[in-house]
């Protein structure tokens, strides 16, 4: 069973620090564990709103379970004021 822990961090430049973003439903304080949805394949996918007030956003895996298990992740962002 492949298992990942995954955090959400978004970067103000303002005060100089990074927060947790949470995710699936966690708060901030609890990393989110997605399990395989298929033969050794996690699918997970989450409308995020108000990124655009920090200056850098980052995902983090935090933990890996699973023999073998590599990891590839994106964050995928909408176009914003245009075509």
């Amino acid at each position: 069973m492949l298992v990942g822990t995954f955090i959400l961090w978004g970067y103000l430049a303002a005060v100089d620090a990074w927060f947790e973003i949470p995710l699936n439903g966690g708060t901030a304080l609890t990393p989110t564990a997605l399990a395989e949805t298929s033969s050794d394949q996690i699918n997970f996918q989450q409308q995020i709103m108000n990124l655009g007030h920090y200056d850098r956003v980052a995902l983090e895996l935090a933990s890996i379970g699973g023999g073998g298990a590599t990891f590839d992740a994106w964050l995928v962002t909408a176009q914003v004021g245009g075509q």
